[in-house]
């Protein structure tokens, strides 16, 4: 698994969720002020992205999870990391 495949990835799920072209999806828009998603939203986004990579996502973690790129650090540190270092990202 490489960044690139993380950052297609999340760029997919939020496509399939709100129907953005993936090439408007940047990796510092905000999943509410740019890119339109309710935390609801966001909340499917992320178990989108926790499906795909076979992960668990700390809830403590999700609210901090504000655009694809935090998304891909926590995908990236949460898929390599043993649970105590998670905690801290």
């Amino acid at each position: 698994m490489t960044v690139d495949d993380i950052r297609d990835t999340i760029r997919q799920s939020v496509n399939r969720i709100t129907g953005i072209a993936p090439a408007e999806i940047h990796d510092l828009s905000s999943y509410r002020d740019e890119l339109g998603l309710d935390s609801l939203s966001a909340l499917e986004v992320m178990v989108d992205i926790e499906y795909a990579f076979r992960i668990k996502v700390p809830e403590e973690r999700l609210q901090t999870i504000q655009t694809p790129q935090r998304g891909g650090r926590i995908v990236l540190f949460t898929s390599r990391s043993p649970p105590s270092v998670i905690s801290t990202i």
